[in-house]
């Protein structure tokens, strides 16, 4: 063989390996991307849980109001929290609406011919990365008077 077949020989040898060099390059670059685009997604996964609340309530009303025989006076609420870890915790909540509704009648005791009206009962569940709890309680309810 003449040596310039010899030479051509071996350089397409060498634009082969080179080639899979390149593919293997490229392949290891497209991995490295998929990898990060899973960490991306799943930090996302790991931190969205944190901006998920739930809310619900409703109202009651714990005065007959049907007749004109009293006056608003004004609107009162009381809170209450419970913090849940794997959901263990809260143990020594009694009930969260009777904590809230004893925060509120605290703030501001009921006096003679006074009545709670249109109470409503919330409350919010957070959620802190998928693990922590939070369940917040708050009651409002209007206070009427009486006339004699």
């Amino acid at each position: 063989m003449h040596w310039a077949v010899i030479v051509s020989k071996l350089i397409l040898q060498l634009k082969k390996i080179s080639l899979r060099k390149a593919n293997n390059i490229k392949q290891k670059q497209y991995e490295k991307k998929i990898i990060l685009n899973l960490g991306i997604l799943l930090t996302i996964c790991i931190i969205m849980p944190g901006c998920i609340a739930f809310h619900s309530g409703y109202l009651q009303s714990s005065a007959a109001l049907s007749s004109a025989n009293f006056s608003y006076l004004y609107n009162i609420q009381g809170k209450a929290k419970a913090t849940y870890v794997f959901g263990i915790g809260g143990l020594s909540r009694a009930t969260l609406v009777d904590e809230a509704k004893q925060d509120m009648l605290s703030s501001s005791p009921l006096k003679s011919n006074q009545a709670l009206a249109n109470t409503t009962v919330n409350f919010k569940n957070s959620n802190i990365l998928g693990f922590i709890m939070i369940v917040r309680c708050t009651v409002t309810a209007d206070v009427v008077q009486f006339n004699k």
